[in-house]
């Protein structure tokens, strides 16, 4: 796809979800659909898709999955989730990721993967359901399990971008030492997250990444127990036992509008972000294979 297109795809995407849907969650039900509704209709314009719909508490929530067939019966997710916290419109968390998932989409709709590559949508990541049973990513890395799925990894785009070049804006949890490991204090890379037992999976991914992309980047395995470490829907997939890493721009220890009402399109740097989309766009096609 042409820098230009891209660039007014991804706009476009984070501007329907975050201006003309705006918050979107449980409390907020048609929107939530309207957010749903949105997600299905693009995707089906690029690939096979299937609307898993489950029940919590009364309520109808959707996973959307539109899938890039493998010739092998190992699969690929690259998951991002549709819902907001309360009271925020949730361009960069999390519209963010969802226009890169269905922009790699895009690109990639006609790839002959040697995995198959699902491209999932889900419901209620926000702290209402974290972690729990009405958590989407969760009913969904459940479902994989129970119909023994073999999973390479998962990836989940989440809050991916805000970059900024200022000294002093990248934050860290308390117990990663950045001075030890070589991190910067300026939040103008992607972040690559992953707990101890995905680390393979997340240098792959990293490397990948790297080889195709200029767009700072660094890469963290720790203990799921560091603050922020499992904040995103990856979480889900290693209580299922898959690999899973989490591509960011670290969210609360570095974006100001974390979570708050003025979390909106402007915000981003479209064009660090655009090259950011396409370097894990080129990470996606490297890790599924070519038959």
């Amino acid at each position: 796809m042409k820098d230009t297109s891209l660039l007014s795809l991804l706009d476009k995407h984070i501007r329907t979800l975050s201006l003309s849907i705006g918050e979107r969650h449980s409390g907020k039900p048609e929107a939530l659909d309207s957010a749903a509704a949105y997600i299905e209709q693009e995707a089906r314009k690029l690939a096979q898709v299937e609307v898993h719909t489950y029940q919590y508490r009364g309520q109808n929530f959707k996973n959307i999955e539109a899938v890039v067939p493998g010739a092998s019966p190992q699969s690929l997710v690259i998951g991002a989730h549709y819902d907001t916290e309360i009271g925020t419109p949730g361009a960069n968390d999390n519209a963010s990721g969802i226009a890169a998932l269905l922009a790699i989409l895009h690109d990639l709709k006609d790839y002959k993967p040697e995995l198959t590559i699902r491209f999932v949508a889900f419901a209620n990541e926000e702290a209402m359901y974290f972690g729990g049973e009405g958590m989407g990513s969760l009913v969904y890395a459940t479902a994989l399990k129970e119909a023994a799925v073999q999973l390479k990894g998962m990836v989940s785009l989440e809050t991916i971008g805000y970059f900024t070049a200022g000294a002093g804006t990248q934050s860290y949890p308390e117990e990663v030492d950045a001075h030890r490991l070589g991190l910067s204090d300026v939040g103008n890379f992607l972040a690559f997250i992953s707990d101890l037992s995905s680390k393979s999976f997340l240098d792959e991914a990293h490397k990948q990444f790297q080889l195709f992309q200029t767009t700072p980047s660094a890469a963290l395995a720790a203990p799921a127990e560091v603050r922020g470490i499992s904040l995103s829907d990856h979480s889900s997939f290693w209580k299922m036992g898959y690999p899973a890493i989490m591509v960011t721009d670290t969210a609360p220890f570095r974006y100001p509008y974390y979570h708050h009402q003025d979390d909106t399109p402007d915000k981003i740097n479209m064009k660090v972000y655009k090259n950011a989309v396409l370097g894990l766009t080129a990470m996606t096609a490297a890790l599924a294979g070519k038959v």
